[in-house]
């Protein structure tokens, strides 16, 4: 497990307030955020598999920016930053697939519910079954550690199953 999961996991085990589940109609909000902090409009990030994919870059390019400047990546930040992430990544999934949202308390466990025939594949084999949870908060999380790993965020990636509606199980 990598430092900002496990920062995300930590804090939500001590209740702080910025781990709580969001809902979908706060998740506007928390985009809206996200472009405030990258200092774009609606137009420059608009909620699409190809905002997506412009997100990612940008993440990458201004995560970079700030911790080369030496600016204290403080639970707050880090915490706040992967809510915004969650948010426009689950706007995407919702907007452009049949993916429901449920709040089941916790950012952690704010999931994207994929239902009807998705493929799981591990270790090469392949299964069939009736849904399959996606934890935005665990996705977030992951996009940052990959970036400050120097690795592409995958959120398009996470986008891109639950489009297909088929997954590969890895453990990161």
């Amino acid at each position: 497990m990598n430092r900002i999961t496990k920062l995300v996991l930590d804090l939500e085990k001590r209740k702080h307030p910025s781990t709580c589940a969001f809902s979908r109609e706060e998740m506007e909000g928390l985009i809206e955020n996200l472009r405030n902090r990258l200092d774009l409009q609606s137009t420059d990030l608009n909620i699409s598999p190809t905002g997506l994919r412009k997100l990612e870059s940008l993440l990458s390019t201004y995560y970079k920016q700030i911790a080369k400047s030496g600016d204290i990546f403080n639970d707050d930040f880090v915490v706040t930053l992967v809510r915004e992430i969650a948010a426009f990544l689950g706007e995407v999934i919702l907007t452009y697939t049949d993916a429901t949202l449920e709040d089941y308390g916790s950012l952690w466990s704010t999931h994207l519910i994929i239902s009807d025939r998705v493929t799981v594949s591990k270790e090469g084999k392949s299964q069939i079954t009736n849904g399959i949870n996606m934890s935005l908060g665990n996705l977030a999380s992951i996009a940052l550690d990959r970036i400050e790993a120097d690795l592409p965020p995958n959120l398009y990636k996470s986008y891109r199953s639950a489009k297909s509606k088929s997954f590969i199980e890895t453990y990161e």
